[in-house]
């Protein structure tokens, strides 16, 4: 009887075992040998934090206005040949190149708002933000308001020392980092959305093994950024390259610094200095998917010269 409940009691520690083995290495040791159809990666310093918005104060303003390859470049204008970079030839008409009063700079594409940067806020959509900015220009003849629903017809009526302010849809930020497999090198990620669940076991970085091409992609553009800033699912695999944290709400794009420019923004008319640049760039060709080939023309605007502003910008936009 001793003998038998001797036995019992090996058989209940084997299987003990067997379970508490199978648990470490199902979720903390050797995922991918339960996942063939996914590479795992260890995360490191792994944070959640609630957002701050940040904001930054405008030094200098230039809007460039870009031009496919199928319009004609107009005649008797000084033209310089340039490389446009991360341009995105089906969504981006304008872009907004800023620096700030810290030194930083940022390229930010006038595209209707999206929830995530680069980009503004629909907070920008305001009327009154609108009306507040419109006062700055009494010459001006503003269209109906109900029709200047652009974000450009804000932006154009920037001042230097305006302030550029963040407005979350997002409620934290999850910064982590990763080790590029190839080069070993630690390399920090933020994401934004909503608080994830707590986790009782270790958050891994999840990449599909069909898309290997991909995942080097992935770890590469790190240094190349090749769309800026970020690295974006929606262009790739949105299921891929993912945390293993449960989040209700994610986007999909992964920044790759803590940038001002990574949620979208809103103005404060803080600014009492009217300094505008006007560019408009012409695409000559396209070398490869980063860069574009362009021939450029530029034009400054201030408080002396406010009035050829009206007719040549405003009027025509």
């Amino acid at each position: 009887m001793k003998r038998l409940k001797k036995k019992h009691q090996l058989i209940l520690i084997v299987i003990a075992c067997i379970l508490v083995s199978y648990l470490g290495l199902r979720y903390y040791l050797k995922l991918g040998w339960f996942d063939w159809g996914n590479t795992y990666y260890p995360v490191y310093n792994y944070k959640v934090k609630h957002i701050q918005p940040k904001k930054k104060v405008i030094k200098d303003l230039n809007i460039e206005f870009v031009h496919k390859g199928n319009e004609e470049l107009p005649q008797g204008q000084e033209w310089t040949e340039g490389i446009l970079s991360n341009w995105d030839e089906y969504n981006e008409q304008q872009i907004l190149h800023v620096t700030f009063t810290d030194g930083s700079k940022s390229d930010i594409p006038l595209r209707e708002p999206i929830g995530i940067g680069p980009s503004f806020s629909n907070n920008l959509l305001n009327d009154s933000i609108y009306q507040k900015l419109s006062f700055r220009f009494p010459e001006f003849k503003s269209h109906n308001i109900k029709e200047t629903r652009k974000v450009i017809d804000r932006l154009l009526f920037l001042y230097a020392g305006d302030t550029l302010y963040q407005v979350p849809e997002a409620s934290s930020e999850i910064s982590y980092q990763l080790k590029n497999p190839k080069t070993g090198e630690m390399q920090t990620y933020y994401e934004y959305g909503n608080k994830p669940d707590f986790s009782w076991t270790p958050i891994f970085f999840t990449s599909s093994k069909k898309d290997s091409d991909n995942e080097l992609d992935f770890f590469e553009d790190y240094q190349k950024r090749s769309r800026g800033n970020y690295w974006d699912r929606y262009y790739h695999n949105l299921y891929n390259n993912r945390l293993t944290h449960k989040s209700h709400r994610s986007y999909s794009r992964i920044f790759y610094s803590d940038d001002l420019t990574n949620l979208p923004l809103s103005v404060s008319t803080t600014g009492s200095q009217f300094k505008m640049t006007i560019t408009h760039s012409y695409i000559v060709e396209r070398i490869d998917n980063k860069d574009y080939k362009v021939k450029s023309t530029s034009k400054t605007y201030t408080d002396k010269n406010k009035a050829e502003y009206i007719t040549e910008v405003l009027n025509q936009i």
